[in-house]
């Protein structure tokens, strides 16, 4: 379990959910207010499901702060704090350290009693202002663990106000034109039952989520799973067949489904403001700018292929090794193999990406540490003890004699600037299959697109990259 900050751009088109609100605040001063707050805060609670959520605890908090006002309403603190105790009082919800110490966390989590007329609710980030600047800050809250007030220093990315040029309009258009061609499309999610006594533990707990099984969710099981979710969601008989990724037959089988709300699969970018110690300034629209919102980009690896777009099956296209391919081809050189070699692959991305995104090599190494950590507490097995220093150094050396050529961009911090070229690669490849009209969806250095589009996005893929580096990528068919 982990604590997620409450996000005030959260919200959900649901019914009962208005209807909850509506009853619940039936008049006084600020009440569409205050019920726009409940339907937030139950999004909230919503997509934190399996977490607690960490509610604003003193009116300067960012989470309330008038500063951070660009993309949802400013929710004032008397009116969270009344809202959140109510709710608690009625028994909706229970809190942790209820407003009592303004240095501690409060968290919120839900109860059955909130959840027993919310169902098939989609969740998703609706932005106002669909182009995001942020920067990151760190701050120390006091958390209560195990008996014990220890101080906890964490991250928080808080957006800024930036000027609007030229450059910002176009960006913020071409989101607009994308968030509304989606609308014209439909996103299915078609899983087989089948597949329910193979899911590991992330995949079951996100189609519990998402299908709402809040009342049984506590006893399920992986293998009580299929006739709990044939019982609840009306699994049915769909005649889906054709060809799969692999070229097989697919014969129609039992399915659960369910339609994904069009409006959860909107997109804003974010960039990051990062000072440059060369020039003296900050500078903004040349770090980071990833395309995110998409309920899609939140779904677990196995369970996309599963997604239909207008009816059809789909496949995921994808650039490989792109960041470290990208140094290559900017310094005019070609890299052929796999960048993160073959033994212990998904531990050397991890320490790739860490490189290109630390400061320096000894925050490199802490941040790799920690990252293994949460893996093992995780649950997840591995032959060697990831956690030692030497085995994190032997990685750390392997992945730098294998890239000798590139390695002058390690620990440079390079890699929101990469993110920047993948970003606006994208944002190409969007462009086209919105003059096409045909669906999809980006999860970063991938496209969720129709089966029988997969040719032409590859084609499009490859040219969009070779007219910013001069070589092609390599693509995941």
């Amino acid at each position: 379990m982990k604590d997620i900050f409450f996000d005030k751009t959260l919200t959900t088109d649901n019914e009962n959910v208005k209807k909850f609100a509506n009853d619940f605040v039936l008049n006084g001063y600020n009440k569409d207010l205050k019920r726009d707050y409940i339907v937030c805060l139950i999004a909230n609670l919503r997509k934190s499901k399996y977490n607690k959520l960490i509610v604003p605890q003193h009116k300067n908090d960012y989470v309330c702060s008038k500063q951070d006002n660009l993309n949802a309403p400013h929710y004032k603190y008397s009116i969270m704090k009344e809202i959140t105790l109510k709710l608690e009082k009625e028994g909706y919800i229970t809190i942790n350290n209820p407003f009592h110490f303004l240095e501690m966390a409060t968290t919120i989590e839900s109860t059955d009693k909130l959840w027993y007329n919310l169902v098939n609710i989609d969740v998703y980030t609706k932005y106002n202002n669909p182009l995001l600047l942020r920067k990151t800050i760190k701050t120390k809250i006091k958390v209560f663990e195990n008996g014990k007030i220890k101080f906890k220093t964490i991250k928080k990315k808080i957006n800024v106000d930036y000027r609007k040029t030229k450059k910002t309009e176009k960006i913020i258009e071409q989101i607009k034109k994308y968030n509304s061609y989606i609308l014209n499309h439909k996103f299915e999610l078609l899983i087989p039952i089948d597949f329910l006594n193979e899911t590991n533990d992330c995949e079951f707990n996100w189609i519990c989520n998402f299908f709402d099984f809040f009342q049984n969710t506590g006893q399920l099981t992986n293998n009580s799973l299929t006739s709990v979710v044939s019982k609840s969601c009306g699994a049915e008989e769909r005649g889906v067949e054709g060809i799969d990724e692999v070229g097989s037959l697919v014969k129609p089988s039992l399915f659960i489904w369910r339609t994904i709300c069009p409006s959860s699969l909107s997109l804003h970018r974010v960039f990051n403001a990062i000072f440059d110690g060369v020039c003296g300034k900050k500078k903004y629209w040349v770090y980071g700018g990833r395309f995110y919102g998409s309920l899609i980009q939140n779904i677990p690896h196995r369970l996309r292929k599963f997604i239909l777009i207008d009816g059809e099956k789909t496949c995921e296209p994808d650039f490989c090794n792109m960041q470290v391919r990208l140094l290559y081809h900017l310094d005019g050189l070609e890299f052929s193999g796999d960048a993160y070699g073959e033994k212990n692959r998904d531990l050397v991305k991890l320490v790739s990406l860490i490189c290109l995104n630390s400061k320096n090599k000894i925050e490199a190494k802490y941040a790799i540490k920690d990252t293994f950590v949460d893996l093992v507490k995780s649950g997840k097995k591995y032959d060697d003890d990831i956690t030692d220093p030497v085995f994190i150094m032997n990685l750390i050396t392997n992945f730098e004699q294998l890239h000798k050529p590139i390695k002058k961009y390690f620990y440079t911090n390079i890699g929101c600037e990469l993110q920047a070229i993948e970003s606006n690669i994208t944002s190409e490849i969007l462009n086209e299959f919105i003059s096409n009209d045909k669906g999809i969806v980006s999860i970063h250095d991938s496209f969720r697109i129709r089966i029988s589009d997969k040719d032409e996005c590859i084609k499009i893929m490859n040219e969009k990259y070779f007219e910013k580096l001069n070589f092609y990528p390599l693509i995941k068919r």
